[in-house]
């Protein structure tokens, strides 16, 4: 017999095995979809916009007037605002991720820590 003459590891895998296919013959497998591409969020949408539009308005200024140039320099101003903040507050945001990854590491590797530090005096030996 082949069952009896074989080793402990050798069963082991074995069942494995034969457990794992009845399974997949019973229950199925779940089917993975491949993970698209992140999408964007509404801040880098708007800065990109925002960036179009300034483009936009630097070909148009080269072709307008000089009252026109006034009032296309204000709007561009704006964008040019607008833009600066959404990107101050992408990297704040980025910002404030590393210091939560880092803050979670950090505490996981000292929470037995507190442990330690009991108020009940460590027994005599």
């Amino acid at each position: 017999m082949l069952v009896e003459d074989s080793t402990l590891e050798h069963k082991l895998a074995t069942f494995g095995d034969i457990v794992y296919q009845t399974s997949l013959e019973t229950f199925g497998a779940k089917q993975y979809q491949a993970k698209g591409t992140p999408r964007r969020s509404r801040r880098q949408y708007e800065m990109d916009t925002l960036r179009k539009q300034k483009r936009n308005l630097k070909k148009q200024m080269k072709a307008a007037n000089s009252e026109e140039k006034k009032i296309l320099q204000e709007i561009k101003q704006r964008l040019k605002v607008r833009h600066s903040a959404l990107s101050r507050a992408g990297f704040a945001r980025k910002k404030r991720s590393q210091k939560r990854k880092t803050r979670n590491v950090s505490s996981g590797t000292h929470s037995n820590s507190q442990d330690s530090s009991s108020s009940y005096p460590s027994p005599k030996l």
